[in-house]
């Protein structure tokens, strides 16, 4: 598994073409996982087809829910002049740390589909 990190203060993050404020870092890695293909009344599968999930990890100064949603069409993140856009997407998993000082952070996992970049001109 390949991981990218970037600074919040180097990446823009934008969700269905909404900037998304309080970004702390952003990284993103993918893995391919096996989906079995099974017929009806066969405890043998026929087949094992390779997927490849792209993962979108954020950490987050503010709450996310308004502005990502559950299942949001896509995320990009622009950073460098790379544009990397991720469609098909749905938050899995959410998380609220309380860090000493009372400082409240929010760590959002999103699975995607499918990702494509450029580079910007």
């Amino acid at each position: 598994m390949n991981e990218h990190f970037l600074n919040g203060r180097e990446v823009t993050v934008a969700v269905d073409g909404e900037i998304l404020g309080g970004v702390l870092y952003a990284g993103t890695c993918s893995h391919t996982e096996a989906v079995r293909v099974e017929e009806y009344l066969n405890p043998e599968p026929v087949a094992r087809l390779p997927r490849t999930v792209y993962i979108i990890k954020l950490r987050l100064n503010r709450q996310p829910y308004a502005d990502i949603g559950f299942s949001p069409e896509s995320v990009e993140l622009r950073y460098r002049g790379i544009t990397e856009r991720y469609s098909g997407c749905c938050v899995t998993e959410i998380k609220c740390e309380v860090l000493p000082r009372s400082v409240v952070e929010y760590a959002v996992t999103i699975e995607a589909d499918e990702r494509s970049w450029q580079h910007d001109r």
